[in-house]
């Protein structure tokens, strides 16, 4: 019942935000690529978590304050390693793929990769919940909040992302500047959600968390109106890779 409870609460809010978004490209990508970059974006929460574990163990030895390890850890064991590792999984799970045939497909991609990490995510903590003997409301509760704020966080800060993924594709004399401000503004935003959200005790504080939401939410929205003007072809280079000619539209025209 447990295991039942975990797997459908956990899928829940990424598979409700994934359906709205999908209805953002008109030309609807295949099911099972969805489902592997969805897949593999659930996947990647192993790595990260051993990751982010190392981080903590590292930035704790540091011969620093409390406040200014929490902080390395928030923005770089955290922020900055999830932000790396969602776009390390469309980059192997998709950019490859000849279904990628026009700019929106990469946002697209990029916040399924986020909502499948945010699934296991949420999958993880309604099991330590349910773990230490949290009631079913408690649980409830707890995937009501992760949807509204953590699963819609990844989905929009990878969305952005998304974005600047794209302008670096048309901008190639200016590729690492996009693909900077991109990773940048997500790393900032998301340490800084966190270092808001870990003050839960205090309501006023959700107040922050509340304004990146709102703003990225209204940020991807033009994004995504912006995206579709643009055209279907173009080379890139994307970051991590070694072939510096590989296509990532490269078959299909808009007719």
């Amino acid at each position: 019942m447990n295991i039942l409870l975990i797997g459908i609460l956990g899928l829940l809010p990424s598979i409700i935000w994934l359906s709205y978004y999908l209805k953002k490209d008109r030309n609807p990508e295949p099911k099972h690529m969805i489902i592997r970059v969805f897949l593999l974006g659930m996947i990647m929460v192993v790595p990260t978590y051993f990751i982010e574990w190392s981080f903590d163990g590292i930035f704790s030895s540091l011969p620093v304050s409390l406040a200014v390890s929490t902080l390395l850890f928030i923005f770089i064991g955290i922020a900055l390693v999830e932000e790396v590792i969602k776009y390390l999984t469309v980059v192997w799970g998709a950019l490859k793929s000849q279904e990628i045939d026009e700019p929106v497909d990469i946002m697209i991609y990029m916040i399924v990769a986020a909502l499948g990490f945010a699934a296991a995510e949420n999958m993880k903590y309604i099991f330590e919940h349910l773990a230490i003997g949290a009631t079913i409301p408690n649980v409830l509760l707890l995937t009501m909040l992760r949807f509204f704020f953590s699963t819609f966080l990844h989905a929009l800060l990878s969305g952005m992302l998304g974005y600047f993924m794209v302008l670096s594709f048309f901008h190639q004399q200016h590729k690492w500047r996009f693909l900077l401000m991109g990773f940048t503004i997500a790393i900032v935003l998301h340490g800084v959600f966190n270092m808001y959200i870990l003050k839960v005790g205090d309501i006023s504080q959700l107040l922050v968390p509340l304004l990146i939401l709102i703003g990225l939410a209204m940020s991807l929205a033009w994004a995504f109106s912006n995206v579709r003007y643009m055209k279907s072809i173009c080379e890139w280079t994307p970051l991590g890779t070694k072939n510096p000619t590989q296509y990532v539209f490269p078959k299909k025209t808009q007719g």
